[in-house]
């Protein structure tokens, strides 16, 4: 099976697919670009357990072949395969088999042996599943996606080899997870000031958006009042704040004039909390430890919903890019001393003691020119007995 490369995209808004894969057993003599045109999932939105249990759902898959040639008839076997897979995005993210028992369902001669003319044959299948969610990936999985992985020709392109279907319950989607409500951050930048760097010992007054997204298997309504929080920013030594080795500090948001904090959210939907601010200043000590810039959220007090997940409320984006900016910490003793240790290892201690001469020559010269009055010295005598 031919494992797929897709573009990893913005996980401003994650919905995840049910996947779809076809083998390749090559027959140069025969090239042609067969692609999913469509996947119908079911009329009624089926609702999947992530307890174990199977849900029995058929999808409707649409091929069509682009040539150049046309693809012929197998004298035995299929001229593809299908596969099932979860995944972060409709864009394959992080895609996951199914293990689930699935079956194609056709007439005889099967569909999959036919003949696909080149361009106007549209070739149709149906895909029965017994599909089983996995029991931790409810906040995670937000497509089901279905991927065609060619046997019996040549395909010059796999960007056409897989469509997805959203977990959203809207019309003939994949359906939804009987999963709990869950917010979680999925993206976050600093939008004033731009790209700013960040000195040790200086305090510094960012403004930033958050977009949180309702991950969970169940519609978040609005709020009268505050349906979302954020709690406070963090600079850390490590994206997982609570490693007990971590090094961190926390700070103080200002949320007087932000955004969006009373909407509702359906299955995979995202808002955007605009104008938070917040007071950052990098400690001196252990200074260039501090590698992350960190935001909270959490459920507002007014919440139309349970958070079942606090786990997934942190969302770390490392330092050294135009989301947060950059960090300048100042040189400190040791780092003298490492620099010490450096510079004789690659110069050699001669050469260095010779440039520590000339410094310390021309910093002499350097101070004499410089002072403001003449001093005269007069010739010793030696005292005389008059």
């Amino acid at each position: 099976m031919t494992t797929l490369s897709p573009t990893v995209v913005s996980l401003t808004q994650t919905v995840y697919c049910l996947l779809v894969v076809v083998g390749r057993i090559r027959v140069e003599s025969v090239e042609a670009d067969l692609g999913i045109s469509e996947v119908i999932g079911p009329i009624s939105s089926p609702t999947y357990s992530p307890d174990g249990a199977p849900t029995s759902v058929t999808f409707s898959v649409y091929f069509s072949n682009t040539g150049p040639d046309t693809i012929p008839a197998s004298s035995s076997g299929s001229n593809f395969d299908v596969n099932l897979f979860f995944a972060e995005s409709e864009d394959l993210l992080n895609q996951v088999e199914v293990t689930s028992s699935f079956t194609v369902v056709g007439t005889s001669p099967a569909g999959s042996i036919r003949t696909l003319q080149l361009a106007i044959d549209h070739h149709s299948m149906d895909v029965s599943v017994d599909l089983v969610f996995p029991q931790d990936g409810c906040s995670i999985y937000s497509h089901l996606c279905l991927v065609i992985d060619e046997k019996l020709y040549e395909d010059p392109s796999q960007s056409n080899d897989y469509r997805c279907l959203a977990f959203d319950g809207s019309l003939f989607a994949a359906g939804v997870a009987n999963c709990p409500s869950d917010i979680k951050p999925v993206h976050f930048n600093v939008t004033s000031p731009y790209n700013y760097l960040y000195t040790e010992g200086e305090q510094t007054d960012i403004e930033f958006d958050v977009d949180i997204v309702n991950c969970g298997g169940a519609v978040i309504d609005a709020a009268d009042g505050d349906n979302f929080n954020v709690s406070s920013v963090i600079i850390s030594s490590s994206a997982s704040i609570g490693a007990s080795d971590v090094i961190k500090t926390e700070f103080d948001v200002d949320v007087s004039s932000a955004t969006n904090f009373d909407v509702g959210l359906d299955y995979w939907q995202s808002t955007r909390i605009s104008g938070v601010k917040a007071s950052v200043e990098l400690p001196a000590d252990k200074c260039n430890q501090y590698s992350y810039l960190c935001v909270v959220i959490s459920k507002g007090d007014n919440a139309s919903f349970a958070d079942s997940n606090l786990e997934n409320n942190v969302l770390c984006t490392s330092f050294g890019n135009e989301l947060v900016g950059s960090t300048q910490c100042k040189l400190s003793s040791q780092g003298w001393s490492d620099l010490w240790i450096i510079l004789t290892a690659v110069l050699g201690s001669s050469v260095l003691l010779a440039l520590v001469l000339v410094t310390v020559i021309l910093g002499v010269k350097y101070r004499c020119k410089c002072c403001s009055t003449k001093t005269t010295v007069e010739p010793f005598k030696p005292p005389t007995d008059e």
